[in-house]
């Protein structure tokens, strides 16, 4: 299980084992697979490539360097713990928002 963790601290969803992506109060918020993120209706909402860019359609949205997580201005937004730090960053990019 990996930890997805707001700029203020806060885990706000967990990517689990198969995959799945749950928010911290344990509702689906959708899956990473295969270089893809989808929604919980199962729909390709971005991606993720192998040197840690996270992407919504062709534009860039951000990126993780080691466990933290950066908008594509260079704000960090969080971090990631465990060890699916590339999917972790576009879970909290593209599926989350700052509680």
């Amino acid at each position: 299980m990996d930890e997805i963790i707001n700029k203020s601290g806060g885990v706000v969803a967990i990517i689990e084992s198969d995959g799945v992506v749950y928010s911290s109060s344990r509702n689906r918020l959708g899956m990473v697979k295969n270089g893809e993120v989808h929604n919980r209706g199962g729909s390709a909402v971005g991606r993720y490539d192998d040197k840690g860019n996270i992407y919504r359609g062709t534009s860039r949205v951000g990126y993780i360097k080691g466990d933290k997580v950066f908008d594509s201005s260079d704000h960090s937004m969080g971090k990631v713990r465990g060890s699916r730090l590339t999917e972790g960053a576009a879970v909290l990019l593209l599926l989350t928002t700052d509680e």
